[in-house]
């Protein structure tokens, strides 16, 4: 029993650590920016040095992380490539969004979207477009979800779950106060998709060093 007990006390910093604490992220200007309207659609965007490596191998790393087996990947992560050229790779992406988790209780949601890494002039943009979330629970018996209401644009609810375009949680006009505040029932949808984007910055800044 005692070593049971102590597995678990062990565990629980590494899960506590996915929570969401709106005080710690409220006055940090990186959640201020990074978020963009184009066309009245709203993407995620943030830069990277290449560190004088060529395109090409720029996105021989980013394969290498992100690819089928890629080393940033985890479960249930899903990325598929859907166009390459000489300076550019876009995969769609599927992946959780984690606020809160302990053995417990959860707030997780699921977000979708476009990722597009571009390279050039000695620097590299990654940028996550068209993207959606999946929020709150689905019933076991259902298989999933019509594709046309990922793209509908308008927030869609069935068996529990909410479909919302990023428009609705994260721009700025709606997920920023007039004071350019994080708006507190908001904050977590923005602040974690800037985190997503920047955790691959990141990690290809290092990779590229």
């Amino acid at each position: 029993m005692k070593k049971i007990l102590l597995i678990v006390l062990a565990a629980m910093p590494l899960v506590c650590s996915a929570q969401f604490k709106y005080k710690e992220v409220k006055d940090n200007q990186l959640y201020r920016s990074c978020i963009y309207k184009e066309a009245n659609k709203v993407y995620c965007e943030m830069g990277f040095l290449t560190h004088g490596k060529t395109e090409a191998q720029v996105l021989a790393v980013v394969e290498e992380q992100l690819g089928e087996g890629g080393k940033m990947l985890r479960e249930p992560a899903k990325y598929t490539l859907v166009g390459k050229s000489d300076d550019m790779i876009i995969y769609q992406i599927s992946d959780e969004l984690i606020f809160h988790r302990n053995f417990i209780s959860s707030d997780v949601a699921q977000m979708s979207g476009r990722l597009v890494i571009k390279v050039g002039n000695s620097a590299g943009v990654v940028r996550l477009d068209n993207i959606v979330y999946r929020i709150g629970t689905v019933d076991e018996q259902i298989t999933g979800m019509p594709h046309e209401k990922w793209k509908s644009g308008y927030s869609v609810s069935d068996s529990g779950v909410e479909i919302v375009p990023a428009e609705e949680l994260i721009a700025d006009d709606v997920a920023l106060t007039k004071k350019g505040e994080l708006v507190r029932s908001l904050a977590k949808y923005r602040v974690k998709t800037i985190d997503y984007v920047s955790n691959i910055v990141e990690t290809l800044h290092k990779q590229l060093k």
